[in-house]
């Protein structure tokens, strides 16, 4: 490859949006090159719906065996190693992540592994495993999210995680909290009620998952509350302070939950 080999579409950030947009413009006939810092795949596949749903799998797989009884299956005592789980989540995200490489490098599409800066408004720069300069008559912004840090309790992705972060979990805490009671907050607190440790939801608007609408947000409410997971709403978090084995967070009003880990899933 040239210093500054020439592309009709250039494609920054290789998740969902890039990829797919990727594969269509190169089955157009264009040449495309897809630039990425990080994993293929983006949030999505990495930190996001995939090694979610296959924690979840799991926690459904055993929840399945502790009804075994119901069937007349004799199991004798059941225990689980989360560590484990851990690495079957990795293995699938792997999985198809190399899959994923496959079919867009069998669509003709040249990756690029790097961070893109314009220098000029058809003129890319990557800095990264591949550092060159690339022409490009047309590109395509596909750059996606980041979970948000809240400066009054930042985390430390040790106690205080966030979306990704709990993702590397490898031993799980005696109880947890979940700030933010969205769907992706709520996802992590199915998760882990399931595996047996006590969670708490603390949720600034007056339901969870409220954005989904009223029959969801109730029905939800309903089944967590059943499984017994605690949920605090219109509740606000104002601080959390780090005591030797356990988090104090301060709510707006002066309570304080005691737990040994949270979850930040504020947005």
């Amino acid at each position: 490859m040239t210093d500054k080999e020439k592309f009709d579409v250039a494609v920054i950030g290789a998740g969902p949006g890039g990829y797919v947009a990727a594969i269509k413009a190169a089955q157009m006939g264009k040449k495309v090159a897809l630039i990425e810092k990080g994993y293929l795949g983006g949030t999505c596949l990495n930190v996001g719906c995939i090694p979610s749903k296959a924690l979840l799998s799991n926690a459904a797989f055993l929840k399945k065996i502790k009804q075994a009884e119901d069937f007349g299956i004799h199991t004798g005592e059941i225990s689980f190693d989360y560590s484990k789980m851990k690495i079957r989540k990795d293995q699938v995200v792997e999985n198809i992540r190399n899959s994923l490489g496959g079919l867009i490098k069998s669509n003709g599409i040249t990756i690029l592994k790097g961070e893109a800066k314009f220098i000029s408004p058809r003129e890319i720069k990557i800095l990264g495993e591949n550092n060159l300069i690339i022409y490009a008559e047309n590109t395509i912004i596909a750059t996606g999210s980041e979970p948000i840090d809240i400066p009054a309790f930042p985390c430390d992705h040790d106690r205080i995680r966030n979306s990704t972060s709990i993702l590397e979990l490898t031993k799980l805490p005696k109880s947890i909290a979940v700030i933010g009671g969205g769907y992706i907050g709520c996802e992590f607190a199915s998760l882990f009620i399931s595996l047996g440790i006590p969670v708490t939801i603390i949720e600034a608007l007056p339901s969870i998952v409220q954005t989904q609408g009223k029959v969801i947000s109730e029905a939800l409410t309903k089944a967590f509350v059943k499984q017994g997971i605690k949920i605090l709403t219109n509740t606000m978090v104002e601080t959390i302070k780090k005591n030797s084995d356990q988090l104090s967070i301060h709510l707006k009003g002066g309570e304080t939950v005691e737990t040994e880990m949270t979850i930040v899933s504020i947005g």
